[in-house]
């Protein structure tokens, strides 16, 4: 397995820097000094959610980086040919390219410049 662009792996330490930061800050407990507010929630699903609090960014945050970075597996069961010579040849078919003006065998009157390229 690689990566398209293996440099967006390095933003993991920004990230762990921020998570860690983020994590470590303290946050108040309780907003109100009179707990009583409080006595009559369900008690039960406040540490679940008080773990996730934590484990859902570093997971999207974790996704997106790997996102980011192109990972792409090799197709390892697709032959490719590999022989074989490619070769490109690009003229210029301008208006200066009609100029009779190349002699082609002596004797003989001259050839258009496009012509000549042609003949070769």
């Amino acid at each position: 397995m690689g990566f398209a662009t293996p440099t967006a792996l390095w933003l993991f330490v920004p990230a762990a820097i921020t998570l860690a930061w983020l994590t470590r800050r303290r946050r108040p407990g309780l907003r109100y000094s009179d707990v009583s507010l409080a006595a009559g929630f369900p008690r039960g699903r406040a540490g679940f959610v008080s773990v996730l609090d934590y484990v859902l960014p570093i997971v999207a945050i974790t996704s997106a980086l790997i996102a980011a970075s192109g990972p792409r597996t090799p197709d390892r069961t697709t032959r490719l040919p590999a022989e074989g010579i490619s070769i490109l040849l690009a003229v210029d078919v301008s208006g200066s390219m009609a100029e009779a003006d190349y002699l082609w065998l002596p004797g003989e009157p001259p050839v258009s410049r496009l012509a000549a390229a042609k003949r070769v």
